[in-house]
């Protein structure tokens, strides 16, 4: 297993949201932070963006603090702390509030095709040792816990193996989550391929492939660092962009655009509403 970590803020006025990934092939455990923002996925992610996964993987949603709103085709339903959600990935469309931190696992299994409403608590002793699990600094270690900790609540992480958990990530992996973790949790500094290449040592034909091998292994949302980058900093725009006292310059450079204009045009190119437009549209 192995870490991938995004994160974006506007210092100005202390927005700030993240993602935090512990993966393995067929397994993705998530934790959604997000502060002073509300992330929207209907309204953060590009229309060309679909998960492109191989087969059915089920997602479930586990609100730790503050509110979550899922949607599985059927209208939001709202979730907070002692609750959870459970549905097929590709039917699921998530809404955090600000002060959100939600735990999110995915992992290959047989579609469920909708939410499962009769699953619906999780006990108070349950979450105060998820919150703890999560801090355990080992990767495999933290995501067994996890698994164990939701698997004795009734949940069905049957087809979650420890030996599938414990299996180590290819070293060459592991650097390119480090160097990919590194670059988009600092967007302001426009990274591009090139720097990828610089970090690693490497060609940009052996980057090109790396990152390709990387993102199918671990079912990411492209297959390029082009488009990886471009859709998380169009989704922490949009996030960033929700704080009442957001500017759209500001935002725009914290995101890594060279101007408003080009921060605009990439939402409008996304099929999304215009930066200045998101508040109205939650």
């Amino acid at each position: 297993m192995l870490s991938f970590r995004r994160e974006a803020c506007d210092p100005r006025t202390g927005a700030r949201c993240a993602i935090d990934d512990v993966v393995a092939p067929r397994f993705r455990l998530r934790v959604v932070a997000t502060d002073r923002v509300t992330w929207d996925e209907r309204l953060s992610t590009p229309a060309d963006a679909p998960w492109e996964g191989d087969g059915a993987r089920v997602q479930i949603v586990v609100p730790l603090a503050g509110m979550v709103h899922v949607d599985d085709g059927r209208g939001p339903r709202s979730f907070g702390e002692g609750t959870l959600a459970m549905g097929d990935l590709g039917l699921l469309e998530t809404r955090f509030e600000p002060e959100a931190r939600v735990l999110m696992i995915d992992y290959a299994a047989i579609p469920l095709g909708t939410m499962d409403a009769g699953a619906g608590r999780i006990a108070v002793r349950t979450r105060a040792r998820l919150a703890a699990a999560l801090d355990v600094a080992d990767e495999a270690e933290r995501a067994a816990a996890v698994v164990a900790l939701l698997r004795a609540e009734g949940l069905p992480l049957e087809g979650v193996t420890e030996t599938e958990l414990a299996a180590p990530s290819a070293a060459s992996d592991r650097l390119l989550a480090g160097a990919l973790s590194s670059l988009f949790s600092n967007l302001e500094a426009a990274p591009m391929t090139v720097d990828l290449e610089r970090r690693l040592g490497l060609s940009r034909r052996r980057v090109v492939d790396l990152v390709g091998h990387f993102a199918e292994t671990y079912d990411l949302d492209a297959r390029s660092f082009r488009t990886l980058h471009r859709r998380w900093r169009v989704m922490a725009g949009s996030a960033l962009m929700t704080h009442p006292q957001a500017r759209t310059e500001e935002v725009a450079r914290q995101v890594g655009y060279g101007s408003a204009r080009a921060f605009c045009h990439a939402f409008a190119a996304a099929g999304l509403p215009s930066p200045g437009g998101l508040r109205r549209a939650l």
